[in-house]
């Protein structure tokens, strides 16, 4: 009868975990998210935007409206995996998340200005971590440029009074840029902004 009990309490496992398998939630692209309205799913992309407990994300192909309540943690750039349920919201779907986990934070890797000149758009309203020369300085910003002087951005700054010209010095901060007049800036706005010295 113990044997019994043993084969039962084996074969109840290896079902349980089968059916694991067959739950487990598909990853899917974000303009594939309405093939899946009502079904659980995993979805990543870069905050693009936030309003109140909803965050936009884009996977480069397409943009999607997350829902989750505890994004406190979360900022402009990052890259997110969300889990959760396509459902409706303002007349659209909505990815409404369970779990959101940052894949990579938006200042964890420094990119050149010269690089982020020439790819503005996929940069455009999101924090950057920059890297460049202090090309002049004024009290309340100054410029930032790459190497060879090509690229120039405005740095909007609180204090600039331990900077020097042509010091290098990379920048955390949020990115615009004005096509009125094709104008790149940098706006050091928040507590986790700011601008660093290379050692």
């Amino acid at each position: 009868m113990r044997k019994l009990y043993a084969l039962a309490a084996v074969g109840g496992i290896i079902f349980l975990y089968g059916i694991s398998l067959f739950s487990h939630p598909v990853k899917v692209e974000l303009n594939a998210i309405w093939e899946h309205e009502g079904e659980e799913i995993i979805a990543e992309g870069m905050v693009e935007n936030r309003m109140g407990n909803v965050l936009e994300i884009s996977d480069g192909k397409a943009r999607a409206c997350v829902y989750f309540e505890d994004n406190d943690d979360i900022h402009y750039g990052d890259v997110i995996r969300v889990r959760g349920t396509v459902g409706d919201y303002s007349n659209s779907l909505a990815i409404y998340a369970t779990d959101v986990a940052v894949i990579k934070r938006w200042d964890r890797d420094c990119i050149s200005v010269s690089y982020l000149a020439e790819n503005y758009d996929a940069y455009a309203g999101l924090n950057v971590n920059v890297t460049g020369y202090v090309y002049s300085l004024s009290r309340d910003y100054f410029y930032l440029t790459d190497e060879y002087s090509e690229y120039r951005m405005k740095v909007y700054a609180n204090d600039t009074s331990f900077l020097q010209v042509y010091e290098n010095v990379y920048v955390k901060a949020l990115f615009s840029y004005n096509p009125k007049n094709a104008c790149f800036s940098l706006n050091i706005c928040e507590p986790f902004h700011g601008v660093f010295l290379h050692d």
